[in-house]
């Protein structure tokens, strides 16, 4: 599950002043985005809620991180809100968590070579601090579990910090193996979530302060491409279909990450809400045109113009730019599939691959859950039957985001093979009576 707190500006229904004015500043496109993103993560709420569980995992890549070992929190209680600039403070969670399954899990972890150390903030006493790493999924589900009349216990863990994967490295996949051998023998219903963001190297969708990167970040320069390609990457992973890996693609050379430089201080144009930066213009080579050419141009433009495709103004609010949108094709945005009934990893992994070497480039914050999440469906056991559905995947800003859900359940029971022949038999012995009583009333018929 995604953890940007704009996802809230998707409420269509909200009374909050906020949110109303946030969205009356933003593009329709934006605005739209937010939308189908809040709708997304609703349903893989109610997903979750659905089965009922006992107890949720949450992995997330914006908790308290350890050194060197994973951390695991301790307290009885954890609470929190997603602010982030001065914004969505009112979102709020306070749950409880199963301190006996902490305690259990942490030994567990210790006795199959993973480091994992349990955190108790301020002594035990009070809740443990989350921010919107952890806030925005949890309230999600807690939403649908409300809905639901149903309560469930959390168990909230975060990796030690080891840089960006760009690869399928031993220590994620080691913790997902760790994890679905203690989720197998446990006697509860756990579900496994996930928080994590895509690439976080977008073309911004916006030019508000609220929705652009922190200054702090230091991110290079937009790269949309390999943003993009990184989300196909993704979706296909989640997908996990046969048909999507014969259509695979070799992967094109990726260089080495570039150094972490800001962004350029110069603005290159300004609209009423503040600078804007658009990606660096592409070289072009200009050509000698012929006159009937030109005139073939001037006829084209003039024509785009008469039906409005060229319009100035880039939407109906304050972060309106005469910039030039970003464009994208539906085979760099939508896949032909959005679930998939029988999940498969030699299908999937080669996609997830692909997506943790764009990593050093494309810089997304999920990565190292996403592979956590795969070692897990993994070795969930191999008469399982995992399905996978995306929800929603959206970059309405710099970072792109992601809802999308797995479903591990076990194949269904074969019929016994005696009731079978029982049913046969009585079939059998049917049909042999109707024949019977056809031949007697034949019989009547002639004597008459």
């Amino acid at each position: 599950m995604p953890h940007g707190a704009m996802i809230f500006d998707g409420d269509k229904t909200s009374k909050k002043k906020d949110i109303k004015q946030r969205r009356k500043n933003v593009k329709p496109e934006f605005r739209e985005a937010t939308e189908r993103l809040y709708q997304g993560c609703l349903e893989a709420g109610k997903k979750v809620a659905e089965m009922e569980p006992d107890l949720i995992m949450l992995h997330s890549p914006h908790g308290i991180i350890l050194s060197t070992s994973l951390c695991i929190y301790g307290n009885e209680r954890a609470s929190g809100n997603a602010e982030w600039k001065g914004q969505w403070k009112d979102i709020e969670v306070d749950v409880s968590c199963c301190t006996d399954t902490v305690d259990k899990l942490k030994s567990y972890f210790n006795s199959n070579y993973v480091a994992a150390d349990k955190l108790r903030m301020f002594g035990g006493r009070g809740p443990n601090p989350l921010r919107w790493g952890e806030v925005i999924p949890i309230w999600f589900i807690e939403k649908a579990l409300k809905e639901k009349k149903h309560e469930a216990k959390y168990v909230l863990l975060t990796s030690p910090r080891v840089g960006l994967p760009d690869r399928l490295d031993p220590m994620h996949m080691r913790e997902g193996g760790v994890l679905a051998r203690f989720i197998k023998e446990s006697s509860m219903k756990i579900v496994m979530a996930i928080s994590g963001d895509l690439s976080h190297l977008y073309y911004y969708g916006t030019t508000l302060d609220i929705y652009t990167p922190d200054k702090s970040s230091n991110f290079p320069d937009p790269r949309d491409e390999e943003a993009c390609r990184m989300e196909q990457c993704i979706k296909k992973w989640v997908l996990g279909n046969e048909t999507l890996i014969e259509d695979r693609a070799p992967p094109k050379p990726i260089p080495k990450a570039m150094p972490m430089i800001p962004r350029r201080v110069e603005p290159e144009t300004h609209s009423s809400s503040g600078p804007i930066r658009k990606p660096p213009p592409a070289k072009k080579v200009e050509k000698k045109k012929d006159a009937g050419q030109k005139e073939k141009e001037e006829a084209a433009n003039s024509k785009r113009k008469a039906d409005g495709e060229e319009s100035g103004d880039g939407g109906d609010g304050d972060d309106a730019t005469p910039a030039k949108k970003r464009k994208r094709t539906p085979e760099e945005r939508i896949l032909p599939l959005s679930a998939n009934e029988k999940w498969l990893p030699r299908y999937a992994r080669p996609h997830l691959q692909d997506a943790a070497r764009l990593n050093p480039e494309c810089l997304s914050c999920g990565m190292g859950g996403f592979i956590v999440l795969h070692s897990l469906l993994t070795n969930a056991g191999k008469k399982k039957i995992i399905s996978s559905t995306i929800h929603c995947s959206e970059a309405p800003s710099y970072y792109g985001m992601m809802a999308a859900s797995f479903t591990v359940s076990d194949p269904p029971e074969p019929e016994p093979v005696e009731e079978k022949k029982e049913e046969e038999k009585e079939g059998k012995e049917d049909m042999e009576e109707g024949g019977k009583e056809a031949a007697k009333a034949n019989g009547e018929a002639e004597a008459e």
